[in-house]
């Protein structure tokens, strides 16, 4: 008997449902009671994928977990190309629904479980979403109204809020993860390797102990920064990042690689990065990526950074 699968296009208030491979559909409420009662009439360990929507999605997904059901939580814009791919001509919440259960059902094999984490490390999760949404609305802000005359202070006071908000949910984040023992010890292990600050190694601890990676290229993969090609015949088309990963994380490791493009550890790496050719941006994003993946070793290994060995490695 064909294993049922389910796709679910989850908006704020409804969720569509497609049971695959019968394509049945049916709607019900995006709400905690609603959501548990369908959950009860499945099968234990049904597999049921839907799509990221920032917050939406969330409560669909823990409660699954916890009930026994397999999640997937999939990237939007690797399904909208599979829709496409698929030479879908409309775009209805039933239809989306179906495209993500025809999805789950083509690439089982390579999708990987939704792991809630524990409360503190979902929090911590969360937190750190927001706060890249208030930057890039303080910058957006700041950019918008720079040459906007008479309203100098107005738009000091918005800014300086949206700030206060950025550093209590700093805070916040530091508290929590001062609760979590395990993150922690792993946050000050990883805060060894040069150019990894608090910020980026409390983000670096919840990432690594929520996901079991089987390698530094899951990581790199994860987080968008493995490179596209787009080659043909003789043609070497421009590589670009998949940025398939959350984007406050490849933030993180830009920064990373910014900030060690300055350090006596990594300034000959970028210095020879530069004099291959590569701009600025793009040979710190390529020396951060190489300190994510010093990064997961240290937290594989649980050993300190050793400056001689990495020195010895090149």
């Amino acid at each position: 008997m064909q294993e049922q699968l389910i796709g679910v296009d989850v908006s704020k208030d409804t969720l569509d449902i497609c049971l695959w491979p019968a394509q049945a559909s049916l709607r019900i409420g995006n709400g905690r009671g609603e959501i548990k009662r369908w959950l009860k009439s499945l099968a234990l360990g049904t597999r049921i994928a839907m799509e990221s929507t920032g917050a939406f999605h969330q409560l669909l997904a823990e409660l699954a977990a916890q009930m026994g059901m397999r999640p997937y939580v999939l990237n939007p814009k690797r399904v909208w190309h599979a829709a496409r791919g698929d030479g879908r001509r409309s775009k209805t919440d039933r239809i989306d629904a179906q495209v993500i259960a025809k999805f789950l059902a083509d690439h089982l094999d390579s999708l990987h479980e939704w792991r809630p984490g524990s409360a503190i490390q979902r929090e911590i999760g969360e937190l750190q979403r927001r706060r890249h949404c208030l930057e890039r609305h303080v910058t957006a802000l700041h950019m918008s109204l720079k040459t906007v005359h008479g309203l100098g202070n107005e738009v000091a006071a918005v800014e300086t809020s949206l700030k206060q908000a950025m550093h209590a949910i700093d805070l916040r984040i530091d508290l929590l993860g001062e609760l979590d023992q395990t993150i922690a010890d792993k946050s000050a292990l990883l805060q060894t390797v040069p150019a990894i600050g608090r910020v980026g190694a409390l983000s670096l601890a919840t990432l690594f102990e929520r996901i079991p990676f089987a390698s530094d290229d899951a990581v790199v993969a994860f987080v968008g920064l493995d490179v596209r090609a787009c080659d043909s015949g003789t043609r070497r088309g421009k590589r670009h990042l998949t940025k398939l990963g959350p984007a406050y994380l490849r933030k993180q490791i830009w920064l990373m690689g910014f900030a060690g493009s300055h350090t006596k550890v990594y300034r000959p790496i970028y210095e020879a990065l530069v004099a291959k050719g590569f701009k600025f941006t793009e040979a710190a994003t390529i020396l951060g990526r190489r300190i994510l993946r010093i990064a997961w070793a240290i937290w594989r290994t649980g050993k300190c950074f050793d400056p001689a060995r990495f020195a010895a490695q090149g």
